[in-house]
């Protein structure tokens, strides 16, 4: 079994296997597919930071049921209090999500995740259930709001 607990933060803490969380679906095809992900995370254990234990990121496409990994980032998490953490891919498109996963001994703690890519001025940009035209990316940003923090996608003007 996999369990995540919020307080505060979002957790994953595998006990048995490896644990995930997935966004909702993006379409990420803008920018030919260029796409920012950041987030804050922190491994621990028992009220202590850990060092060394790894995060893979994956950008994926769901066709007939298959899930299929565009690109991959594995990224080791340092000891110590929260830290920022990031990676870029290049394969975005229409229908993609953005898999969490760790598959430790510990448990690792993420807060403020963000997916950025540039759009143009005017673009159309779907986010989740709701579309929007974009004439400020500024000031249109959306948020949607998770039930421990928030995952935030969000454009960049060119």
């Amino acid at each position: 079994s996999t369990y995540a607990f919020g307080g505060g933060s979002l957790v994953l803490w595998p006990m048995f296997g490896s644990a995930f969380f997935v966004t909702p679906s993006l379409d990420l095809s803008g920018n030919g597919g260029v796409v920012f992900v950041d987030f804050t995370a922190a491994a621990g254990d028992s009220g202590k930071y850990k060092t060394g234990e790894k995060v893979t990121v994956d950008l994926l496409t769901q066709a007939n049921n298959e899930t299929t990994v565009l690109e991959s980032a594995e990224i080791e998490l340092d000891e110590g209090a929260f830290k920022n953490y990031g990676t870029m891919f290049t394969k975005g498109a229409k229908g993609t999500f953005i898999r969490f996963s760790y598959g430790g001994t510990s448990e690792v703690h993420f807060d403020d995740v963000v997916i950025t890519q540039k759009t143009k001025a005017g673009d159309k940009v779907r986010t989740g259930p709701s579309r929007l035209r974009q004439p400020d990316c500024r000031r249109n940003s959306l948020m949607s709001r998770r039930p421990t923090r928030n995952i935030l996608t969000k454009c960049l003007q060119a």
